[in-house]
């Protein structure tokens, strides 16, 4: 007799190498729970595996009825001892717990393989006695002419189409093209799981015989007898069933029974390796033939369905479907992965007292933890299961951050959505994240949801906590999107062991403290923000979320003495350096390290960072690493070298020098990152990009994306976004387009607008007569960053525009701008058109002694809406100010435009609030209210004409 040690159940989910089409619905993905036992607690090798994968449109449980099956064993088991009686009582044994099919089949599974493994026998050679036979797999699925091709080249003698899928004449065509690729050796199987109905069934079977089709599995989904005897009275393939004979008293009351050739047996389905056996010993005694095929579920699952096919080769068995390219699911997952136990479920247990968050109120771990355990409860009430992947907008309040926890508290996947995102942009991270729920959010998010069929939940928590899970070491923790090379979103998966080996490179550069406080102003559901979350819970230390970055926040907080670490972009850098060198007073001696992160260090603001004395740690990494591969120490003088590459990284510089990432950071395998460089001495020199994606403000922006979303407006025939530098930002965006009729303005940057978040909106715009191209006629990039700079050249001088800067006096400034207590230089440029001051043109509404001519006549092919103060972005106000009068005339400009200089106080900027930040800060110089709703129109140029965009 043994004794179960030890249980387990752990969730995996994987994606088909191919989408398989069935008459059900299409499978894209498969996902499971794979159930472990021990056997033996002296013996290392008495470990099996078991896997539950429901399908319930074939005839199976649902998920939800299955994991909890499971789950409730496994406490059994947990808490009580259970024996596992000899083979010959072992069927009764397993039929006792009363599970449902695809639970009892693992459970099953599991026991069998344990005692094959203490036994150091294959499971095969274990459960048939004799070692079975080699089966024949000669079974592949196709959907296509182009699939058959492969599948024969590569040596297949059977193919499988599904089909009820079109019309009957339609079926026959697809049926017939793809035959018409086959040897006459080769043999076609079909399977229609039920589809047809008699009527259709009887038109077909006469051609189907004549292709040469060998056999059709579950043909129609009748009950009526006299329906399956018609169909067999015909001339024509081979009747199998399938999902509806999963169990003995299924095939001996089936009306189609007399008629059927062959039976179909899939040993997850029919409830374990015994009792897929026996039916098939039955089944083959009645005088059926058999076909063993897989659940198209995990490797462990296409194990057992081996070993049942070697077992009844001896009784019947004519073919198998065990593919295991294409019936395996790709699953980077396994089920000897060793656990950990939740982040904030360990912190609590041991430091239940310690500050862990502040986002609004302070909370301790214990508080976070029963927030968390919470809202995983109330998950479980809305049909989470473990594996679940949960889409969520990360929002940076203490109970979204719960919120957060509480999806991986449950077991699940947390899917990071941005909050400020457009619809366009949802949809696109739906669709690249792939979520099992969503969870309500803003109107925007329900909006997409409702228009994409997509299940939202809402759940509500109560006084019932769920019990914190171990965590599987290669499952997937968090998915966060990042900028794809065709310009989508792509989803990458953040698994336990990738964010601990970003935690370990992490305190090998930065080191730790118990006290340390980290202070965040980074988006949560970008890498870097969500890092710091899953850090400080590791490390059972404080975040200190702020809702985006404020320049003036972030001061008071670093001289307060509390925060040791804050994560900036270098935009925001340069502000943090700019007050600091203004006022003459740096941060804290407490601040330890000043992580600077998504871009470039310019060289310049590096070396006023080392005036200062600041503990800069400059960082390299991708969302698809767990952020950091290269950080310097911020004890350490930033070398010249480059940055040094953490010892969780191996990184190489191959080809066109394009970086590759491989070791802990990246469980795949070799990954090619999208940066260039060099590696020297252990340090990584970055080049720039190896993709048409750059940065903004800290924040990606994919050439590609705003290229297609230009190309959407109908007139627009060409486009090319590129980067043009800019001091604050890193980078603002161009976009040169071909457009025939010309197209408004105004209209392409209103469907941006509604379509992308401000930061990826052009700010230049060009229309070309054609696009710049490369003596290979490509669309040349340098070309058109070259264009781009020559036309706005002329608007980086203030003499070229104004003449003689200094000249000009307040007197001039419009009554809708208000610059009180300001001078001279804190105005350049206003012209009005009233009546009653006389001021009728551009050079009417500048005092007498300003240097007019100094203007150029090139400068009417240019509107400017607006050039503000010069530490924000250009914003949109002339539409707000003057009722959207920006059109010119021959005599120059006819609307009011504003030119500030920076004031004593200043906003909140970054590429991820550039829409939320600048009104406000235009709003302290103007009386006129400033719409949330701003267009970030920088410069108009066309480029060919001497003619303004109208």
């Amino acid at each position: 007799m043994m004794v179960i040690t030890h249980v387990s159940l752990q969730p995996w989910r994987g994606a088909l190498a191919n989408q398989v089409q069935t008459s059900r619905g299409a499978l894209h993905n498969r996902r499971g729970w794979w159930l472990t036992l021990r056997i033996d607690e002296q013996d290392d090798y008495g470990i099996g595996h078991g896997d539950a994968c429901p399908m319930p449109q074939f005839g199976a449980e649902d998920a939800q009825a299955c994991f909890e099956a499971l789950h409730n064993w496994t406490t059994l088991a947990s808490n009580e001892t259970i024996s596992v009686p000899a083979r010959a009582q072992r069927q009764g044994w397993l039929d006792s717990f009363e599970l449902p099919p695809v639970a009892r089949s693992a459970l099953c599974q599991a026991v069998w393989s344990a005692e094959a493994a203490l036994k150091r026998e294959s499971l095969s050679r274990h459960f048939s006695r004799s070692g079975g036979h080699d089966s024949n797999l000669e079974h592949r699925l196709v959907s296509s002419s182009k699939e058959a091709a492969q599948a024969i080249e590569m040596g297949f003698k059977a193919l499988k189409i599904k089909v009820g899928l079109a019309s009957a004449d339609r079926e026959l065509e697809r049926i017939a093209a793809i035959m018409s690729t086959c040897p006459d050796d080769i043999e076609v199987r079909l399977d229609a799981n039920g589809a047809w109905n008699i009527e259709t069934a009887l038109k077909l079977w006469q051609g189907l015989g004549d292709l040469g089709v060998t056999l059709v599995e579950e043909p129609i989904n009748s009950r009526d007898r006299a329906d399956w005897n018609e169909l067999g009275s015909l001339q024509g393939p081979q009747i199998w069933l399938d999902e509806s004979c999963r169990t003995s008293e299924q095939l001996a009351r089936h009306p189609g029974r007399s008629v059927a050739h062959g039976l179909v047996i899939k040993p997850m389905f029919n409830g374990g390796l015994d009792l897929a056996v026996a039916l098939g010993k039955e089944a083959s005694a009645s005088g059926l033939h058999l076909m063993v095929t897989s659940s198209l579920a995990s490797r462990v699952e296409w194990t057992g369905a081996c070993t049942v096919a070697a077992t009844l080769t001896k009784v019947g068995l004519v073919a198998v479907g065990l593919d295991p390219q294409k019936a395996v699911v790709d699953c980077d997952q396994s089920p000897t992965s060793q656990k950990i136990v939740h982040p904030v479920a360990a912190s609590a247990r041991v430091y239940p007292t310690r500050q862990a968050l502040c986002a609004g109120p302070k909370w301790n771990w214990q508080e976070l933890a029963d927030a968390s355990a919470a809202y995983a409860a109330a998950l479980r009430q809305c049909g989470v299961l473990p594996g679940d992947v949960v889409a969520i907008e990360a929002r940076p309040t203490n109970e979204a951050i719960a919120a957060l926890h509480g999806i991986t508290w449950a077991g699940a996947t947390v899917g990071l959505l941005d909050p400020h995102a457009t619809a366009h942009e949802v949809q696109s991270a739906l669709l690249a994240l792939n979520p099992d729920w969503v969870i309500e959010g803003s109107q925007t998010l329900a909006n997409t949801c409702e228009q994409s069929c997509r299940q939202m939940i809402n759940p509500v928590p109560s006084t019932a906590k769920l019990r914190a899970p171990t965590w599987p070491l290669d499952a997937a923790f968090a998915m966060v999107l990042s900028s794809g090379s065709s310009g989508r979103p792509q989803a990458n998966k953040l698994t336990a062991s990738q964010l601990l080996h970003s935690l370990l490179g992490s305190v090998e550069r930065l080191g730790h403290a118990a006290s340390d406080r980290w202070l965040c102003p980074l988006p949560l559901h970008h890498v870097g923000g969500f890092c710091i979350l899953v850090r400080t819970a590791w490390l059972s230390t404080c975040a200190e979320i702020l809702p985006r970055f404020d320049k003036q926040r972030c001061i008071s907080r670093l001289a307060s003495g509390e925060v040791t670490l804050i994560s900036v972009t270098p935009g925001w850098l340069d502000a943090l350096v700019t007050d600091w060198s203004e006022q003459g007073q740096g941060p804290s001696q407490n601040l330890r390290a000043i992580l600077v992160g998504g871009a470039a260090l310019p060289t310049a603001l590096r070396q006023r960072a080392e005036t200062l004395k600041l503990p800069i740690a400059e960082s390299w990494g991708m969302s698809e690493t767990a952020s950091q591969i290269a950080t310097s120490s911020p004890s350490e003088p930033l070398v010249t070298l480059g940055i040094p590459i953490l010892h969780t990284a191996d990184v190489s510089s191959q080809g066109d020098n394009q970086l590759w990432v491989h070791g802990p950071l990246t469980p795949e395998g070799l990954l090619a990152t999208r940066d260039k460089g060099q590696v020297l001495q252990g340090h990584v020199q970055l080049q720039g990009r190896a993709d048409r994606v750059f940065q903004v403000g800290g924040e990606n922006v994919s050439a590609l994306e705003v290229e297609r979303i230009a190309k959407q407006l109908q007139g627009v025939a060409d486009v090319q976004a590129v980067p043009i530098p800019d001091k604050r930002y890193g980078n603002i965006v161009a976009l040169l387009f071909e457009a025939l009729p010309p197209v408004r303005v105004e209209a392409l940057e209103a469907y941006m607008m509604r379509q992308l978040q401000a930061f990826k909106v052009p700010k230049v715009w060009i229309q070309v007569d054609e696009l710049p191209k490369s003596s290979l006629g490509k669309k040349s990039v340098a070309r058109a960053i070259h264009v781009a700079q020559r036309a706005l050249q002329p608007l980086d001088r203030d003499q070229d525009l104004l003449g003689q800067r200094t000249a000009l006096t307040a007197e001039a400034i419009d009554a809708s701008v208000n610059v009180a207590n300001h001078g001279v230089l804190d105005a350049a440029l206003i012209t009005t058109n009233r009546e009653d001051q006389g001021h009728r043109t551009f050079a009417d509404a500048l005092e007498r002694d300003t240097d007019v001519d100094a203007q150029p006549q090139g400068h009417r092919n240019t509107v400017i809406r607006l050039c503000v103060d010069q530490r924000h972005h250009p914003i949109a106000l002339g539409h707000n100010v003057m009722q959207g009068q920006t059109n010119l005339d021959e005599h120059g400009l006819k609307s009011s435009v504003g030119h500030l200089e920076s004031s004593g106080k200043e906003r909140n900027s970054g590429g991820v609030d550039l829409d939320e930040t600048d009104p406000m800060s235009m709003s302290d110089h103007c009386t006129t209210p400033i719409s949330s709703a701003q267009e970030p129109i920088e410069r108009r140029v066309r480029a060919n004409e001497g003619e303004p965009l109208r």
